[in-house]
């Protein structure tokens, strides 16, 4: 339906300036209402003034109140604390409707006491109403993550069942955020895979597991790394392989070196000393310096791709301690070798 047209009368615009206009259109309250919030913009309101009765004092005529549908003997038509004209004017609510919005809240108590706005169910886009955030969550209708844990008010209600009000709803000394988009574990307890390691302790807070003698893994899956030495034991490292008077592993030592580095990697309280061995072909210094540089290759394969240095130590060992016959090449190649020392 068309608003109603009016012939040539007095107006006052929301700047307080009088208007003379020919044949406007006076929308009711409800009409207004809904044609400003489709445009999502108060724009500019035009009140009728005749020069009239004001009978409640509100600063709308009686004329103009009938224009709107307001009761021109109430200036709280809708008796939500504010006054017909300033609802009109100032906050552009529906001066017929308390709750211009259906939030749950007054438009007084949207703009007197929580701040929040009363043209729009959710102030704060969490996914909740105001009026529920206020009487029934308890959360911040201003504020879509409440907790500040990374999840907002809608998400933890209606979606994990998390505390909107607790950062970290399980207590486990994870926020539910983290536990939800990185760990992938559960927000609501402490030990997800249950294995009696809280998740904020668990290294693998979805896997069962236990604090094992091989890592630094607590609550990991019990597993033996692809190269493990006890301490204060030392161990060939079978597959790193060195041609006649080279210090770089052959290619083929690749898969041995990163079986070594996994093994760091996955246990960071372990350190090795490495020690270079040469064969005893040439004369004794220079194969003690060759061993030494073949411990060293070793030792920057490891730090280069993020091992401390700090848990690696690189020895050269010469040719004294030989595991088999010089006398054969066969021989030869298995002194020329790499062995690890556990120290720690």
């Amino acid at each position: 339906m068309l608003p109603k047209k009016v012939p040539l009368k007095l107006l006052l615009d929301s700047t307080g300036l009088f208007l003379i206009l020919f044949n406007l259109r006076v929308f009711s309250p409800q009409q207004d209402f809904n044609r400003r919030s489709e445009e999502g913009s108060p724009g500019r309101m035009l009140v009728l003034l005749e020069s009239g009765k004001d009978r409640d004092g509100d600063g709308l005529s009686d004329q103009a109140e009938k224009q709107y549908g307001t009761n021109p003997k109430s200036p709280d038509t809708d008796q939500d604390g504010l006054v017909d004209t300033d609802e009109v004017l100032i906050y552009h609510t529906n001066p017929l409707q308390t709750d211009s919005d259906n939030d749950g809240l007054s438009d007084f108590e949207e703009l007197m006491r929580f701040l929040t706005s009363p043209r729009q169910d959710d102030t704060d886009q969490d996914g909740l109403p105001d009026g529920a955030e206020v009487f029934s969550y308890h959360t911040n209708p201003l504020k879509a993550d409440t907790d500040n844990d990374g999840l907002t008010d809608g998400e933890e209600l209606t979606v994990y069942h998390t505390q909107p009000l607790i950062a970290d709803s399980d207590s486990d000394g994870v926020s539910d955020g983290v536990e939800v988009l990185r760990l992938v574990s559960n927000p609501n307890s402490a030990d997800t895979d249950g294995d009696g390691i809280a998740d904020g302790l668990d290294k693998c807070p979805t896997e069962a597991g236990a604090g094992n003698s091989y890592a630094g893994a607590e609550g990991c899956p019990d597993f033996r790394p692809q190269i493990w030495v006890e301490v204060d034991q030392v161990i060939v490292l079978v597959g790193v392989n060195f041609l006649a008077g080279a210090a770089q592993p052959t290619p083929q030592s690749q898969e041995a070196l990163d079986k070594v580095y996994n093994t760091l990697r996955q246990n960071e309280g372990v350190a090795f000393e490495i020690q270079g061995h040469a064969d005893g072909a040439g004369d004794e210094a220079s194969n003690l310096r060759l061993s030494q540089r073949r411990a060293e290759a070793v030792f920057e394969y490891l730090a280069e791709r993020g091992i401390a240095t700090s848990r690696l130590r690189a020895t050269g060992l010469g040719e004294n301690n030989p595991i088999a016959s010089d006398d054969t090449p066969q021989g030869r190649a298995q002194n020329r070798r790499i062995e690890l020392h556990r120290l720690h």
